[in-house]
């Protein structure tokens, strides 16, 4: 499983389209529209020659008028296969559809 914890493994998927299954098994699509490294706000404890992660937020496009509630959900995508569970949250709604946000710190 690729680690969904590091940006370099969304970055060259920007535009590309990751599923989604439901609970009650409907599968959906959504749009990795943006990959943004953050601030880093933590200092480093410890060892501060320890590289750390670099902090990073994704945002997905949901297609149509489908609502999302903000959860976690199992995502899937063609080459990278099977990412785990990622915590979504719906940030707003434009003509295009819903958008949702995971946040990576």
């Amino acid at each position: 499983m690729p680690d969904i914890t590091a940006i370099q493994t969304w970055q060259p998927h920007v535009e590309q389209r990751f599923r989604i299954v439901l609970d009650e098994g409907r599968e959906i699509e959504i749009l990795l529209k943006e990959v943004k490294a953050l601030p880093d706000q933590v200092r480093p404890m410890g060892d501060s020659s320890v590289p750390r992660r670099v902090p990073f937020s994704l945002l997905f496009e949901v297609s149509g008028d489908l609502h999302l509630p903000q959860s976690t959900y199992s995502l899937d995508h063609p080459d990278l296969g099977d990412l785990g569970p990622v915590f979504l949250v719906p940030i707003g709604r434009d003509g295009e559809g819903l958008y949702c946000e995971a946040i990576f710190n």
